[in-house]
């Protein structure tokens, strides 16, 4: 007699949602390290006006922690965000702006 309990026949529900805590862990793992790469890059300068990056950073941990899946939504909304957008265009700027003025203290 088959166990009612079985779902699709092979999982129970406890071992079912192991399955789905730990399958957030290692699928969000990659993108909570791209998620963190992403936010050091930006310079502490660059953050002005733009609210605090460790809060940022530690949001995406307690994220992460809590069964993985929210840093995958959370990532996903950096990505797409405004503040990220301006910080990137003034990120270049700053790059613009330091190269212009190397090339000018290496002209005689």
């Amino acid at each position: 007699m088959p166990d009612d309990r079985r779902l699709w026949g092979v999982w129970t529900l406890p071992q079912l949602a192991l399955l789905v805590l730990a399958a957030g862990y290692v699928a969000a793992l990659p993108v909570l390290r791209w998620h963190r790469r992403d936010l050091m890059s930006f310079r502490r300068p660059l953050w002005t006006g733009y609210g605090s990056r460790q809060t940022r950073l530690r949001g995406a941990v307690v994220c992460y922690v809590a069964f993985g899946w929210p840093e995958l939504v959370m990532a996903l909304g950096w990505r797409s965000s405004h503040t990220r957008g301006a910080l990137v265009i003034e990120r270049e700027q700053m790059r613009e702006a330091r190269s212009r003025h190397r090339i000018e203290d290496t002209t005689p």
